[in-house]
């Protein structure tokens, strides 16, 4: 059973990856929160790629935090965030696939 709970976990962080790394490919700018500010033809699309890509962008920031030393709690509440949010990415995605199958 821990097998598939870690499985889920990694399935989120490598889908918001290829998410992450697409995206700069497509629309020209890198994925950040600042994406969700902006208005135009690809808001819509902007802000699927924010959520998609939110396990990434929380790790980022709790590490960031941890390493300039600013907030400890911050910092380790956004990595927790990034594992939960993970998590419950990969669950939605392994299911999408099985449904689709």
């Amino acid at each position: 059973m821990g097998v598939a709970y870690l499985f889920a976990l990694l399935t989120g962080f490598v889908f918001a990856g290829f998410i992450s790394s697409i995206w700069p490919l497509i629309g020209g700018r890198e994925v950040s929160f600042t994406l969700l500010l902006k208005t135009g033809f690809f808001a819509p699309f902007e802000v699927l790629v924010v959520v998609f890509s939110t396990p990434l962008l929380l790790l980022k920031l709790g590490v960031r935090q941890l390493l300039a030393g600013r907030s400890v709690v911050f910092g380790w509440g956004a990595i927790a965030g990034a594992i939960m949010c993970s998590f419950f990415q990969g669950v939605v995605v392994i299911s999408s696939v099985y449904l689709w199958v």
